[in-house]
């Protein structure tokens, strides 16, 4: 192995500190306080030190030797796990789009991240954290979960990392010690976190992949009504009519693959995504089975570095991308980086052709309230609001709301008459 490499527990390569030059260190520390001030100027939130970074800094004063990386947290003026992944997503979108200056992001989702700060001739990945505060406990993805009071972060105060002032937890003693052990003060090249022991039960709440539990268990059923998982829904039959066999259609959250199916009776080219795993063998067995061609793979609207791999990948690639009882799904979180899709994938003269419920459905009433618009019924569910939602697409002057249309006759299945809005957009000519 290279000298100064190490196999990290993730099994990546990386370059220990101890390689590193003082040059390289000295700059690397003017970056992680430019991101703080960035932060602090840009998104009003105060980044501190964590992890490993933080553990250098009170023990040893120096990056830790056998160290590679930069650790760094927020805490989140939320406490809802899908209105804190709001918050992160609007961070990162910002960061994404290029709109901050000196950093970029890099890799990852709403919780947890890593973006690459430029300081002088060097460009720098800093990984980012966030945490909150839920029932008067203190959380971090992904080690604190729980165990300690907001006391143990809260109020940060500062400590000098060599010359330079950062921001540390109250208890930054107590807050290494529920990391990594009460040795924490003895060096441990080979320490390791064991994830076996890590509780995700609010976590994933927060990222928010309890719905996509759901859905998993939902398509691991081992028995399938015909109406369910064959026919295809009366929007998509609509919608098809607008499709020949020479159309590029984009279905996401496809689902069983319903309507992806009956889509690739009229093209021959449908690609079909959703974030269930579950979902998607079962779309990919089913579409073999009936000898149908249709490319099914995994995305997840809340991981961004998946959203803008497929986004680079497709460019202005559908003439037709359809999503069906989805928006409705989704949080804001996930809304955002679905319009990305949008914006990047959708060909010049294409339309983008949308069925959800909105805030008129019965639904709305009915189970645990997350927020005026947002409910948990066995399953997430947020109510639309059209002209709200016609304003966000249209944000950036990209796309084109060009038919709306609202009705509960739309999506009628047995007793049920969901207020449902059909929408088309477009790429805006200006």
């Amino acid at each position: 192995m290279e000298s100064g490499k190490i196999t990290t527990q993730w099994g990546s390569q990386a370059t220990t500190f101890s390689s590193r030059s003082e040059d390289f260190k000295n700059s690397l520390l003017k970056a992680i306080k430019k991101l703080t001030v960035i932060y602090k100027e840009e998104f009003q939130v105060d980044l501190f030190l964590t992890y490993g970074t933080l553990l250098g800094a009170v023990r040893e004063n120096d990056f830790i030797g056998h160290d590679f990386d930069v650790d760094l947290t927020y805490l989140s003026k939320q406490s809802d796990g899908y209105k804190i992944a709001e918050e992160s997503s609007e961070i990162l979108n910002e960061i994404a789009a290029n709109n901050v200056s000196d950093v970029s992001f890099q890799t990852g989702h709403c919780g947890q991240y890593k973006v690459k700060v430029k300081e002088g001739e060097h460009t720098f990945s800093i990984e980012i954290f966030v945490s909150f505060i839920k029932d008067q406990r203190f959380y971090q993805l992904f080690w604190l979960a729980g165990q300690h009071s907001p006391d143990i972060v809260l109020p940060l105060k500062t400590r000098k990392f060599k010359d330079i002032e950062f921001l540390i937890p109250n208890k930054e003693e107590h807050y290494l010690e529920s990391i990594y052990g009460k040795d924490w003060r003895t060096p441990n090249p080979d320490f390791k976190y064991d994830m076996s022991t890590v509780d995700w039960t609010v976590f994933q709440e927060f990222l928010p992949s309890a719905n996509r539990q759901y859905w998993n268990k939902y398509y691991n059923r081992k028995i399938y009504k015909d109406v369910w998982s064959i026919k295809p829904s009366p929007f998509c039959l609509e919608v098809s009519r607008r499709v020949n066999d020479r159309t590029s259609v984009l279905e996401i959250g496809c689902g069983n693959g319903r309507d992806s199916y009956h889509l690739a009776t009229v093209s021959k080219n449908v690609t079909a995504v959703d974030y269930s795993q579950k979902g998607i063998e079962f779309c990919t067995k089913t579409a073999e089975e009936r000898d149908i061609n249709v490319n099914f793979s995994v995305l997840n609207l809340y991981n961004l570095t998946e959203v803008l791999g497929f986004a680079k990948q497709n460019k202005d690639c559908f003439d037709i991308i359809y999503a069906r009882f989805l928006v409705h799904a989704i949080s804001l979180a996930g809304e955002k980086n679905l319009i990305r899709v949008f914006e990047n994938c959708l060909a010049v003269d294409g339309e983008i052709h949308l069925e959800y419920r909105t805030i008129g459905d019965a639904r709305k009433d009915k189970g645990k309230e997350i927020s005026a618009n947002e409910k948990e019924d066995g399953h997430y569910r947020r109510f639309i609001n059209p002209d709200e939602f016609k304003s966000r697409l249209e944000l950036n002057n990209i796309l084109k709301v060009t038919q709306l249309e609202v009705s509960d006759e739309f999506a009628v299945f047995g007793d049920e008459k969901p207020e449902v809005c059909r929408m088309i957009i477009a790429k805006d000519s200006l």
